[in-house]
């Protein structure tokens, strides 16, 4: 009997590094930050705001370059890939559906510009996939010559989602795509998000504070706090059974209906260090009510522990 070959890698990043200058001063927002995106599957991002996950998204997308590290798309390096064909193969839905669409274009028009300016189709013909793609996420023919104004929130993240998929992509960086909207169109719009991955096998990075979303949607789950990853496995073990005191905090609030070693969890104190003055040692140190003194001095690194990568000195 042949055993199943592994998933395939259709995004990678290596040690990635993200610094900032403020008053001629250096400020890393990312720490070395490494993670793959699987084929057909779901990497949800994880962290409290600041820990930089909007920040890797927009790196993974080029909207910004990295200071350091490695980037490849299908096992190629970043650079050595032609802007005209990395822009079809990754999109991006953006947390604001507002501001990201152009309030003087219609609907159908802003669904239909990556194809216009990905493809040597014509004016005519990309409407008509625009047309085609829009009746796909749910919205109607009268919707087509509306402007971004007309529409509700969830409307409007339709037409996102449509301008991100007329492409057909491999990859979409979705940056909590959810979290302006309102809790019953949240549904809609992640079951909608499910249904298009299934029609055209897309690989998501999914960006996300909300922790019971990330663990409905994910396959794997990239924990980062103030800039680096501190966990990282597979969605339903790391939901029932977190290693990192940091996870486990995160998770204290919420019902993942995993179970898992709730008796555990405690919940979380204070606020992320600020990057203008990073502690030493472990970052988490000065919340985490098991540090010891070797948290305060040294950085505890990313290793295996039970199937996944944790980084925490008290991991036996």
């Amino acid at each position: 009997m042949s055993s199943s070959s592994p998933p395939t890698v259709v995004l990678e990043a290596k040690q990635v590094r993200k610094t900032y200058k403020h008053n001629q001063r250096p400020i890393e927002i990312l720490h070395g930050v490494s993670c793959q995106l699987y084929q057909h599957q779901t990497l949800g991002v994880i962290g409290e705001s600041g820990c930089g996950k909007s920040t890797l998204a927009k790196i993974l997308m080029q909207i910004e370059p990295a200071s350091d590290g490695e980037l490849f798309l299908h096992g190629k390096p970043y650079h050595e890939i032609p802007k005209a064909k990395f822009r079809p193969q990754i999109q991006m839905i953006f947390q604001d559906c507002y501001s990201s669409l152009n309030p003087r274009k219609k609907a159908i028009d802003i669904v239909a510009e990556p194809l216009l300016v990905n493809s040597g189709l014509s004016k005519q013909e990309c409407r008509q996939r625009a047309r085609a793609v829009m009746a796909q996420v749910g919205l109607l023919a009268e919707h087509h010559h509306r402007y971004p104004h007309m529409f509700s929130g969830g409307q409007r993240q339709r037409i996102g989602i449509a301008r991100a998929i007329i492409t057909k992509p491999a990859i979409i960086i979705c940056d909590e795509p959810v979290s302006a909207l309102d809790l019953s169109v949240q549904a809609q719009i992640i079951n909608l998000l499910l249904e298009l991955q299934q029609t055209y096998r897309l690989s998501y990075l999914f960006v996300s504070h909300d922790l019971a979303v990330v663990n409905h949607i994910s396959d794997q789950i990239l924990v980062l706090y103030f800039g680096s990853v501190v966990e990282y496995g597979a969605a339903r073990e790391l939901f029932d059974t977190p290693k990192h005191p940091y996870t486990k905090a995160l998770l204290a609030s919420i019902d993942t209906g995993g179970g898992g070693d709730k008796d555990k969890f405690y919940l979380l104190e204070g606020e992320l260090p600020s990057p203008y003055n990073p502690p030493t040692g472990c970052a988490f140190h000065t919340r985490c009510p098991l540090a010891q003194d070797i948290c305060k001095h040294s950085t505890p690194k990313l290793r295996q522990h039970q199937g996944r990568l944790v980084a925490c000195h008290l991991i036996a």
